[in-house]
């Protein structure tokens, strides 16, 4: 049935009592700036890639499972993928292989920052992907999802410190005064960054709050 006639007739007796002074008869939006709609469109591309790192991670898992093998959390991950390597069945390798460069691109290609210091970092070290947060609490959230904070003396950190996350400090040699003695948190104030420590820590097992993301 068409329907057209009667929706625009019931749309301008909606706005004519709204006009004379009937302010529930139609809803009010408003219209986000060009500013506003680019912002969000780094939120909404991180959360398809994190939906996409988890419809790949779930056809790994499901297939190790569906087969009698164990499914660790983020089996793609080179710490477990290393122990699988050598248990699994030689045909199934290629069907997961396939999906491990891309969940580990993903894994791997996002932070946090201002749009100058995302400029600056990605001019001295390549493209990675910058999550903008709006609020302490967004980026507290994404701090606690993190398996890593690495970042210097700022809000950040402190976030990160009353979360306990894994956290790696840049900090003032001659000034050490927000560093906290926990076994999880490396101090590097001399440019000798502890990459066997890192790579110990990317490789365990993933933070509990990290499936919320």
């Amino acid at each position: 049935m068409k329907t057209d006639g009667r929706d625009a007739r019931e749309l301008c007796l909606r706005l004519d009592r709204y006009l004379a002074g009937n302010k529930d008869s139609l809803a009010v939006i408003r219209v986000p700036s060009e500013e506003e709609e680019r912002a969000r469109h780094w939120g909404r591309q991180r959360e398809q890639l994190v939906r996409h790192r988890q419809k790949m991670d779930a056809q790994g898992r499901s297939l190790l499972i569906d087969h009698g093998w164990p499914a660790p959390a983020r089996w793609w991950r080179p710490q477990s993928w290393n122990r699988l390597g050598k248990l699994l069945p030689v045909w199934m390798l290629p069907h997961l292989e396939v999906c491990r460069p891309v969940l580990l691109a993903l894994d791997q290609r996002i932070r946090v920052g201002l749009a100058r210091e995302d400029l600056d970092f990605v001019s001295q070290h390549g493209s990675v992907f910058l999550r903008p947060t709006r609020d302490l609490l967004e980026l507290a959230s994404v701090i606690a999802g993190s398996r890593l904070f690495a970042g210097n003396q700022s809000v950040g950190y402190a976030l990160a410190e009353a979360m306990k996350v894994d956290s790696l400090l840049e900090a003032y040699p001659g000034f050490l005064d927000c560093g906290f003695s926990r076994p999880n948190l490396r101090q590097v104030a001399d440019g000798n960054v502890p990459l066997a420590w890192i790579a110990g820590i990317l490789d365990s097992a993933p933070h509990p709050a990290e499936d919320l993301q």
